[in-house]
């Protein structure tokens, strides 16, 4: 795989090609078309695509214009899932938005925008997932939600709100320094905005893509899974081309070994991830059946995004699968960290549910 190509070239064909392969859009399906293209000419012996119907997303124009203490366009995106808007508002600050942020401001949100930072500003220090952070927003009533990038360049972050369903306050994207700005003007006393948005919520289809490995017994699978889509923003090249191609180089060097192997192996690339893990979700309850016979699965997400030797294995529901997978790395030589992180952010957390081992890789 290392000395081959063909890793890059897929991941090239995935970006320029298909974009960001945003959840229902045409760049999700034609993506989709490529990737069950290339597994078919692999020989394996069952490739197919299941489809779902969802309440989509479809930007629209957006804007947020600061009134108080002066009246000036700010730079800003709507974040995917984002309802429609027309609303003024104050502005309150809520710090890394996590539950003890949001405890100190009381009352004093209800109505209001909430200004939040997107990463921890400690380094190291655990942060709450953006889905978090925005329904601690809506419980505490505010009218809003801006999301702050905390890396520097003026670049707005984004990142989806809802799942199957509109997000209950609309969201926004900002940069470092549009955000820091706000927040230096409420030092000095109360900043009001307008936030507009007109999006639309149609209803798609996204596609789960399947690809089958037989085992010397089909009884019992290995599930290795990943998301092909992303951002209607970006390219989407860490976070899941990555990914996507990490499993489709997995599945061509195992190809020639089918039926050689102790169990078979189900390669599944889900559809939908960033709009709420509608595609893993779907499957996980469609195959509920099929649980029983799922010996692990391992979900593969972002998995260069960072240096050298940065790769983690997150093992949340079985201390004995964490114990299998750091002794495999260790005897590989493999620079990766192993732990029981749980989390409920990738595709692997709808087959926790279910009881099943689960590990995750990013």
């Amino acid at each position: 795989i290392w000395a081959e190509g063909r890793a890059m070239e897929h991941l090239v064909a995935l970006c320029d090609r298909f974009s960001g392969r945003f959840a229902g859009s045409d760049d999700e399906l034609a993506a989709g078309y490529y990737l069950l293209g290339q597994l078919r000419a692999l020989g394996l012996a069952d490739v197919y695509a299941e489809a779902f119907r969802y309440q989509g997303w479809r930007r629209g124009p957006a804007m947020v214009t600061m009134l108080q203490p002066r009246e000036q366009p700010l730079d800003a995106i709507a974040l995917p899932g984002s309802p429609p808007c027309d609303l003024t508002a104050r502005v309150v600050a809520v710090g890394d938005g996590e539950e003890e942020d949001y405890a100190r401001t009381g009352d004093g949100l209800r109505g209001a925008v909430a200004l939040c930072n997107a990463e921890s500003g400690i380094v190291g220090t655990p942060t709450s997932h953006r889905r978090a952070k925005y329904l601690r927003a809506v419980r505490a009533g505010a009218a809003a939600f801006l999301y702050v990038s905390q890396n520097p360049g003026m670049l707005a972050v984004t990142g989806g709100l809802a799942s199957a369903a509109a997000a209950p306050i609309p969201g926004f994207g900002l940069g470092f320094e549009t955000g820091a700005r706000i927040a230096r003007l409420l030092e000095g006393g109360e900043v009001a905005l307008h936030l507009e948005g007109r999006h639309e919520l149609p209803e798609v289809t996204s596609r789960n893509l399947v690809a089958e490995l037989p085992g010397a017994t089909r009884d019992d699978f290995v599930l290795v899974g990943a998301h092909y889509d992303g951002h209607d923003i970006a390219q989407g090249a860490g976070d899941n081309g990555s990914g996507t191609v990490a499993l489709l180089e997995a599945a061509r060097v195992l190809a020639p070994f089918a039926g050689q192997l102790r169990r078979s192996v189900r390669f599944v690339w889900f559809a939908a991830e960033e709009s709420g893990l509608l595609g893993s979700w779907w499957y996980a309850r469609s195959h509920r059946d099929e649980a029983g016979r799922v010996g692990v699965v391992l979900n593969l997400d972002s998995v260069v995004a960072g240096p050298p030797g940065g790769q983690q294995i997150h093992c949340g529901n079985s201390r004995a699968l964490e114990e299998q997978v750091a002794g495999l790395a260790t005897r590989l030589g493999l620079d990766v960290q192993v732990d029981g992180h749980l989390s409920s952010a990738s595709d692997h957390f709808p087959f926790l549910t279910l009881g099943i081992p689960v590990a995750t890789m990013g």
